[in-house]
């Protein structure tokens, strides 16, 4: 802000040993205004390094960062347990037990071209017997926190509310997808705890199950 003071005595009548004068009228000095400039290039970021989880949300045994590296990669991707459960005999929906679930995305293109990140899950199998399967189980996931490496960073993707069919199929769901100009950074869909759940149907046999989860991160937006 340019500030300028001005001091203005024009038509001033100065009495002085008897004389009448008039004094001169007084301006402002002249200023000068110039320009100059600053310039920096932005780059796409380095593909050798990895992005540290903005959340833990490990299951205690240091999984869930991937250490994936790239202009565009899934950085962490939290386990899940849904701890031991007593069979009703009937239907069940039972909640994770790792704290603070999250997926987490960079985004260091620099492009804006947006991108997108899919999930989907095998058969839940017992562990010594591969004959028994969870039939009917299905994963559930709220909407979660969208959170920024970088809290002024504002153009956020977008987390959705999925149910994910354990069925070993190719039905891939979507959990967070950024428009064009959105998801730039890095950013992290934060679940509470017992928010993600695990159904599933009565008539199962007692045992331990394990199911893999797929999750693809896709560089457009769907």
């Amino acid at each position: 802000m340019k500030k300028t003071n001005k001091l203005m005595m024009t038509g001033a009548v100065l009495v002085t040993l008897g004389h009448i004068v008039m004094a001169p009228s007084v301006q402002a000095a002249t200023t000068s205004n110039e320009t100059t400039t600053g310039k920096i290039a932005l780059e796409a970021g380095d593909t050798t390094t990895t992005n540290p989880p903005i959340v833990p949300g490990t299951d205690g045994n240091g999984n869930g960062p991937t250490g994936a590296t790239g202009d565009i990669t899934i950085d962490n991707l939290t386990p899940l347990d849904f701890g031991k459960v007593k069979l009703t005999g009937g239907a069940q929906n039972v909640k994770n037990i790792v704290k603070d679930p999250n997926v987490q995305v960079t985004d260091k293109r620099g492009t804006g071209a947006g991108w997108n990140i899919t999930v989907k899950s095998s058969e839940f199998k017992d562990t010594t017997d591969s004959t028994h399967i969870l039939k009917g189980a299905q994963i559930n996931f709220p909407v979660g926190k969208v959170v920024a490496s970088d809290s002024t960073n504002t153009a956020a993707p977008t987390a959705k509310a999925i149910t994910v069919p354990a069925d070993g199929l190719d039905n891939a769901q979507i959990l967070m997808s950024a428009d064009k100009d959105k998801g730039m950074g890095t950013w992290a869909d934060v679940m509470t705890t017992d928010g993600i759940t695990l159904d599933i149907a009565g008539g199962a046999y007692a045992g331990s199950y394990n199911a893999d989860l797929t999750w693809t991160l896709g560089d457009t937006p769907l």
